[in-house]
Parts: structure tokens; sequence; C-alpha cells
């Protein structure tokens, strides 16, 4: 297992880009993904919800602090959404192309992830299984991403890069890993 190391940039926010940090790392295990994110932000200026009592799958996430994750077949045109909010609340969606055909994933039920809150920021885990997702050990592409909402309302969008006018998470080009 070799784990790789990644850093996010917010879109068009260049006050946010020294306060703020936003990385983690990956890795393929067998047939599963490890990703975990780590926010710094010495400010607390990040809006971090308070743990769910009860963990459960739940759309528009994004419309809060939100941790992502995409996934594709090497060269293949379908693609996985993954949502996970520092409340315990996830999600996992399939596409078929470009922002068609999404339909929530039934082959997960679960998708338990860890939070671990800290002073001056958190980090967030999750081992995601991809034998009911994806057929044998083929290469895979991943975007990594996070939209972050700041105490005064705000949202900052977070990637590897921003290739478009706006921010995008669905472009193919965001896709810069290679597990």
């Amino acid at each position: 297992m070799n784990s790789v190391l990644f850093q996010l940039t917010p879109f068009d926010r260049p006050d946010l880009e020294g306060s703020i940090k936003l990385g983690g790392k990956t890795a393929r295990i067998g047939r599963s993904i490890s990703v975990e994110f780590v926010l710094h932000d010495p400010e607390t200026r990040i809006e971090i919800p308070d743990p769910a009592r009860c963990r459960e799958r739940r759309s528009h996430l994004w419309e809060s602090t939100c941790f992502e994750f995409f996934i594709r077949m090497k060269g293949a045109e379908p693609y996985w959404e993954c949502n996970l909010s520092p409340a315990g609340h996830w999600n996992f969606f399939s596409f078929s192309g470009y922002r068609r055909g999404m339909a929530e994933e039934m082959a997960l039920s679960a998708l338990p992830f860890s939070v671990q809150r800290q002073s001056k920021g958190l980090k967030l885990a999750v081992t995601l299984p991809l034998h009911d997702i994806i057929p044998g050990e083929c290469a895979l592409d991943l975007a990594l991403c996070a939209v972050l909402r700041a105490k005064n309302g705000i949202k900052s969008y977070w990637a590897l890069t921003h290739t478009g006018p706006e921010p995008d998470f669905h472009r193919k080009e965001t896709f810069l890993l290679t597990l």
C-alpha cells in the first residue's frame, strides 16, 4: 500500500489560501480505497456541523461543509461521487457520464467513516470497499475536493485543480490522481 499525499486549493478565494490548509492522503488497499482529509483552520473560520446522533445517507450535503471524492475506472465514462459530512452523514452516487444519469449507488447501504475534531480543524477518514462497485483491480482515477462553509455563510470550493470558469468537481480534468 503506497499512500499518495494531496493538497487542495480554493477556487477564486486567495484570501483563504494562507489561513486555511486542506489536504490529506489516499491509498488503494486491495479492493478498497482509503481517503483521509485533514483540515487545518487556525482562525476557526469554517463551520463544522455538530455530530449527528444517527448517521445516515442524505442528499445535498454539499450545501454545508462537505468532503468529497470522485472515482472513475481509467479511461471510462461512468464515475462515482462520495459525499461525507463532518456530522456523520454520507451519500454515494453513480453517474453514467459527465453530470448525466445521477443515481444513489445502492451497492452501499452504509459507509462508516471517522471524524476527529481538533481545536483548529479536523481529520476525516474513510475506507471505501469497491468489490460491489468496480470489477477487478483496474486502475482508478480520483478527484479529491471539498465544500467549506464559513461561519459567515460563504462557501468556498476546494479541489486538486480548477479547470473551468466555475468550480466544477465533475470535470474529467479534475481526476488527477491514479491508483
